[in-house]
């Protein structure tokens, strides 16, 4: 019996090692949500996500930090363990993401300058493989399309420098009218450098704007009247959109699962009226309501794969190749954090100039609030080609009193770049 006992544990062990994980992605225009206008919607935005269970959220539209950590609370409402990235204030309309600690670790973060909002870029681990993700809010109206062409253009220049096979989404608030225009092409267009090359996976591809053939489609707006800010004029534009690195279905790393493009509530009924007018037959009454009452765009979500790999994680540091990581984790009570980016910063070659770019590291629980802030400036050291820090931690807060266990976040700031790690205490 204690052998067949001891079997089943290695055989659930070894299951949970080599299986697949799945993941939902959504975007959502949270229509200038802040600590003060957001109070009054916490209800519909959570009635919202318990619809769709998203494990990633990308939002635009979050107006300042006490609203991210608002909209952090709804999504947290129900005990599942999301963090955040770490907010950054574009002076217009900010971008956030959102991620179960349980499915995604945040490694790093950055901006692609473009005008008149920065395109944001989040960099997670999934089971093992990296995903790039960007959240794109562009500009506004008809006229504007050489500003969006502008913008994506500079985004597929972005990706154009990466590896051949890397893989991203790009998700958010495009506010294109038709697929003809400039910046859709862009995104999609087979080009020389293709690395950048992104797919749009729904087949409902035309002259989106008031057109009832692609009431489909349809994400903005979900109201025929207009209130607190929102737009109305009911469901008459394909604005949300989640594109993918256009070769993702390799089977490799990320895939994404055919078919599962979903426009939250729109049942295809109601175009140039409200998500909530009469019977939807996509949504509750009370989805319904809530899209209503959220925001006058509708979430769209996709759903993804991460295969595992046969890989396994090493514990010896290899300081070559190194971004951010610790050993041991899980930690008690200690655990140091290494760090070496010389690759990311190949010009600077002296410590003075690599040190002088390091702005934060600091120590966050899981409800983004700052426990710790480390000297990191103290741990000098020369490594491989460039240099490099190690820090121990003792897991204590800037009191000087022990947490608790439970699951935290490391931040690290380098320029205007910023890197993240989650590890656990077990006490």
């Amino acid at each position: 019996m204690k052998k067949n006992i001891i079997f089943l544990l290695f055989f659930i062990l070894f299951s949970n090692l080599i299986s697949d994980t799945n993941f939902r992605v959504m975007t959502y225009n949270s229509l200038m949500f802040s600590v003060y206008s957001g109070q009054s919607r916490f209800s519909d935005f959570e009635t919202v996500f318990n619809e769709v269970n998203p494990d990633i959220v990308i939002m635009q539209e979050i107006e300042d930090e006490p609203g991210s950590d608002l909209m952090l609370n709804i999504l947290n409402s129900d005990e599942i363990e999301f963090a955040r990235a770490e907010f950054v204030d574009d002076g217009d309309l900010n971008n956030m993401l959102y991620y179960k600690t349980s499915k995604a670790t945040l490694i790093s973060q950055d901006v692609v300058h473009t005008y008149p909002r920065d395109i944001s870029e989040y960099v997670l681990e999934i089971d093992g493989n990296q995903i790039r993700i960007y959240c794109c809010h562009l500009k506004a109206s008809q006229g504007y399309e050489q500003n969006r062409f502008a913008a994506v253009s500079l985004l597929r220049n972005h990706l154009n420098q990466f590896e051949p096979g890397t893989e991203f989404i790009i998700a958010g608030d495009m506010n294109f009218y038709t697929s003809s225009e400039p910046a859709y092409q862009k995104f999609i267009a087979d080009e020389t450098n293709n690395t950048g090359r992104a797919k749009d996976w729904s087949d409902l591809v035309g002259n989106w704007h008031n057109n009832q053939d692609f009431s489909e489609a349809h994400s903005q707006s979900s109201r025929t009247n207009q209130f607190g800010g929102g737009v109305g004029g009911g469901l008459d534009d394909r604005f949300d959109f989640i594109f993918t690195y256009y070769e993702m279905n390799n089977n490799a790393e990320i895939e994404f699962i055919d078919g599962s493009l979903v426009t939250v509530g729109n049942d295809g009924n109601h175009f140039n009226q409200s998500i909530n007018y009469g019977t939807n037959s996509a949504v509750s009454p009370e989805v319904a309501n809530a899209l209503y009452y959220a925001s006058d765009h509708l979430p769209v979500y996709a759903d993804f794969i991460s295969l595992s790999s046969t890989n396994t994680d090493s514990q010896t540091i290899s300081a070559s190749n190194l971004i951010l990581q610790n050993f041991p984790n899980p930690f008690n009570p200690e655990t140091t954090i290494y760090f070496n980016l010389t690759t990311e910063f190949t010009s600077l070659r002296n410590a003075s100039a690599w040190q002088a770019e390091i702005t934060e590291l600091i120590i966050y629980n899981i409800k983004g609030k700052k426990i710790k802030t480390l000297e990191c400036g103290e741990f000098l050291s020369t490594i491989a080609d460039g240099v490099g820090y190690s820090i121990t931690w003792d897991g204590r807060n800037d009191n000087n009193n022990p947490v608790s266990s439970g699951i935290y976040f490391i931040k690290l700031k380098v320029g205007k770049s910023i890197y993240s790690k989650k590890i656990t205490l077990l006490k």
